[in-house]
């Protein structure tokens, strides 16, 4: 299954499709589908539930009895996710097949769908989206007020952001991020490479906290700053290690040394596993680094697109998703039933 050829199967199951990703309501169960693989003859599926509660040792022991190897079980929690392995021409029939089993042993169980909103964790959701690593009930009114926010943040920072108090911060933030390397290498005599992340990490944040404007040209002073910090440390490095060697602290000395051009030859080609540790601590920090306003809106925009009604509002009267009909769902009675009179 080519990734249209899943757009079109998702589409026809009344699923929303974006990109690899599907979103739906099962039986009043919010749920994604995500297209991982698929190479014209077999495809792999991930259909994804998030319940209220984590399924038990024994449950998931249950669960996985009754899918009868068409699909694999991963439960981190409330999250219940399904592996769908299949040829082309089956997928159908084992998507049915496991969608089913699933709704009827959670029915049986009565193992509702998460209905607290994850932004002002209350009741009585009206909306579905992908949000905070599933697609779960949420307030429309609670996605439409953080859409409002980070577009705001994202304006006040273009117009009151400042490169040059930006660059002051990321300097700073340089210094703190060097002392854990500079630490270890004088006193354990060892290199660490995951602290080379702290580098670029310190330095973004330093120009973040000091309202630095974050936009690409942030991006792009974070890296040049991380290479400037690396040949920083090995200076710092060599005037402590003269200090500890000859008991002489000599800063103008040693920058002097530093900076003669044969010196500087000699300790960067003696640099080159500090750069790849950088590099692998920049692709580490990656994420934070390259995170500004405009993704954050951007990223914000996107979980709108997965938005769709739950009707009715989840936690309200009328939700229960106990009661939908599910093909070979037996109902489990109400351990908790509602006292009339």
């Amino acid at each position: 299954m080519k990734i249209q050829a899943f757009q079109t199967f998702a589409g026809q199951k009344g699923f929303l499709t974006s990109g690899k990703m599907a979103f739906g309501i099962l039986d009043q169960y919010p749920v994604s589908l995500e297209y991982t693989n698929g190479n014209g003859k077999r495809s792999v599926l991930i259909l994804q539930f998030m319940l209220k509660a984590p399924l038990d040792k024994m449950q998931q022991k249950e669960l996985r009895e009754s899918l009868a190897k068409t699909a694999g079980l991963y439960v981190n929690q409330g999250t219940i996710r399904f592996q769908i392995t299949a040829r082309d021409s089956d997928v159908d029939d084992q998507f049915e097949s496991v969608k089913n089993t699933a709704l009827a042993f959670f029915k049986q169980n009565g193992l509702a769908p998460i209905s607290q909103c994850p932004i002002c964790h209350g009741e009585n959701c009206d909306t579905a989206a992908f949000y905070a690593g599933g697609y779960r009930a949420v307030h429309s009114q609670c996605l439409h007020t953080a859409m409002e926010q980070v577009s705001d943040a994202a304006a006040r920072n273009q117009q009151n952001g400042s490169y040059l108090l930006g660059l002051i911060g990321g300097l700073l933030g340089g210094f703190v991020g060097i002392i854990p390397s500079v630490l270890t290498i004088l006193f354990m005599e060892r290199i660490y490479s995951l602290l080379y992340a702290l580098i670029p990490l310190c330095i973004y944040w330093g120009y973040k906290l000091c309202k630095g404007k974050l936009n690409k040209a942030a991006i792009a002073m974070v890296i040049v700053l991380s290479i400037v910090f690396l040949f920083v440390l090995e200076y710092v490095v060599l005037v402590f290690g003269v200090y500890q060697e000859y008991g002489i602290f000599s800063p103008v000395e040693c920058f002097q040394l530093f900076i003669q051009p044969d010196i500087l030859a000699e300790i960067v080609k003696e640099m080159g596993t500090s750069f790849i540790f950088l590099i692998l601590g920049i692709l580490i920090s990656w994420g934070q680094i390259t995170k500004t306003p405009q993704t954050t809106v951007m990223n914000m925009q996107s979980i709108l697109q997965t938005s769709q009604s739950l009707t009715p509002a989840a936690g309200q009267p009328g939700w229960n998703p106990f009661d939908s009909a599910t093909p070979d769902a037996p109902v489990k009675d109400d351990p908790n039933p509602p006292i009339e009179g």
